[in-house]
């Protein structure tokens, strides 16, 4: 055979080789240690994302034989943020936040509070990642863990309430832990904090402002919440100002019963929100809890509230990969998928 016709042949080769990966739907490995795509014009992205929220907790049993219990342990939830951006951005004093009103309940508000939270991220769960500016940088590409304290939750631990469940994960060596050391000394008085993990910064939680002792963020699953990553266009201490605070009244009514719920919450424009998720088990959504401008839509790892644990145990939401980029059309439930946590080996 001459070399021309090997030539000939080895670009006829190549060439359909090319053809039969264009067009392809299938999305390179976006999990951590996978290769993220080069984003092009048609879907370059230029802020930060949620991309993995395992809220719901893994499953830990009880007993022996007939006696066996199976129960949910949500200490072991973690928040993976990516940055599929071309250029580095920095974590230095962004805030991660919950919405103070839930999906699966049709609240009936009085006065302007549909009218605050069109227009404002209503919350009363938020804190803050530490540093001056440029102390933490992510690179593009690059994805950081977040979790509520740095430990390996399938380590037994003799009389502690964490740790002992094989089905867990080892969350031991986390970017960031969003327990103050406070908060776990507090909470679980046998473990004390002594590692290197930089904590964050509590804002508030309820009507506490930035008290390193009060109960943690998230450390309750988000089942009908919302998650949002914020860029503060104030000084923290300025969200204790009136004009960034809300007080309402809310009643769910029906004809056999009626429950109120009044309080404050702290209201952040929606400009200032980078990205946010509606979270919400599928069968049981009621209303938007935050503005249809940043979520459209909402996702859950469960169908409903009193779904057997074994069904939702270990899963996690995952943002979507179309093979170029990351997906944001700020719909969840276009955006978002259900998958067993990375974190537990499976990915």
């Amino acid at each position: 055979m001459n070399r021309r016709l090997k030539n000939a042949i080895y670009m006829a080769t190549a060439l359909m080789a090319l053809a039969s990966c264009q067009g392809t739907e299938i999305a390179e490995d976006s999990t951590p240690g996978g290769k993220l795509p080069v984003p092009d014009k048609r879907t370059e992205i230029k802020h930060l994302l949620l991309q993995e929220i395992c809220y719901a907790g893994t499953e830990i049993t009880y007993g022996e034989g007939k006696k066996i219990r199976s129960l949910p342990y949500t200490y072991d939830s973690y928040i993976r943020i990516v940055n599929p951006s071309k250029e580095r951005i920095y974590l230095d004093g962004l805030a991660l936040a919950t919405s103070a009103f839930s999906s699966g309940v049709n609240w009936q508000f009085s006065g302007d509070t549909r009218k605050v939270i069109k227009e404002n991220f209503c919350t009363n769960n938020m804190v803050q990642f530490p540093g001056t500016g440029k102390d933490y940088p992510i690179e593009p590409g690059q994805s950081v863990l977040i979790t509520a304290a740095a430990l390996n939750h399938q380590l037994e631990r003799e009389d502690a309430i964490v740790g002992n469940n094989p089905n867990s994960y080892d969350l031991s060596h986390p970017d960031f832990e969003w327990m103050t050391k406070e908060q776990m000394m507090d909470e679980w008085d046998e473990l004390e904090d002594d590692n290197t993990i930089p904590n964050m910064l509590p804002i508030v939680k309820d009507d506490e402002f930035s008290n390193p002792s009060c109960s943690s963020f998230m450390n309750s699953t988000i089942n009908s919440s919302a998650l949002a990553i914020i860029r503060l266009g104030t000084p923290v201490d300025s969200l204790s100002k009136d004009e960034f605070r809300h007080t309402y009244v809310a009643m769910e009514g029906s004809s056999h019963s009626h429950q109120m719920d009044e309080g404050t919450c702290v209201k952040i424009p929606n400009a200032w929100v980078i990205d946010a998720v509606s979270i919400c088990p599928e069968e049981e959504f009621k209303a938007y809890n935050i503005s249809e401008k940043l979520d459209k839509g909402y996702r859950g790892v469960r169908k409903r509230r009193n779904e057997d644990i074994h069904l939702y145990a270990g899963k996690a939401l995952f943002r979507k990969n179309d093979g170029r980029n990351f997906i944001d059309t700020d719909n969840s439930a276009v955006d978002f998928e259900v998958k067993a946590a990375s974190m537990g080996g499976n990915q």
